[in-house]
């Protein structure tokens, strides 16, 4: 019997074992914190409508319909939209479903799409509009256009042209909206 009495362990006591678990996951959360703040640095915090779009950038809508105009089947809507607008994309889809359609800032930074097509089916306005209910009817531009409320108040206009449809969507205030509709549906009446 040498030496001295061997104590009991504590359980409180780490053990190698758990000392090498406790650094692996401090080592781990500090990676990810890390790589959350380079993410942040790198692509922004905000929605992308809270940008400003550098003049250099912006779409040209007019350019974009003259183009459009060529392969549509019916007459593109370039709306003026007037002050406070900012145009982000406009893009025509051709094929057996073709498509027009212009995205938009409206005063308010809220993002509102105009899509233009020959008939804006169900699935197509259940698409842009998540949770559809129509509200109503309203006289626009000489039509009765619909007006339609989905999930986390988007609000839009259906309106039937002759040979195509146009729906306004977004959020935001209605009557901004309806400017919007009233720009584009007078557009096309050429």
């Amino acid at each position: 019997m040498s030496g001295s009495p061997s104590r009991p362990k504590s359980r409180y006591a780490l053990t190698p074992g758990d000392m090498t678990l406790r650094n692996i996951i401090w080592a781990l959360a500090l990676t990810l914190g890390v790589v959350a703040v380079v993410a942040m640095l790198f692509f922004g915090v905000g929605r992308e409508v809270d940008r400003e779009v550098p003049p250099e950038q912006r779409v040209d809508v007019a350019s974009s319909a003259q183009r459009a105009q060529d392969l549509a089947p019916f007459p593109v809507a370039v709306p003026q939209a007037g002050d406070g607008w900012t145009e982000r994309s406009a893009r025509y889809t051709d094929g057996e479903d073709p498509r027009w359609e212009v995205r938009y800032t409206s005063p308010d930074r809220q993002a509102v799409t105009l899509l233009q097509m020959i008939q804006a089916g169900p699935a197509v306005v259940a698409e842009a509009l998540p949770g559809l209910r129509q509200t109503g009817t309203e006289q626009v531009a000489g039509r009765t256009c619909e007006v339609m409320a989905g999930d986390a108040q988007t609000t839009g206009y259906l309106c039937h042209g002759d040979g195509y449809d146009v729906l306004v969507t977004g959020r935001g205030q209605q009557s901004t909206l309806r400017a919007l509709t009233e720009a584009a549906l007078t557009s096309t009446d050429g």
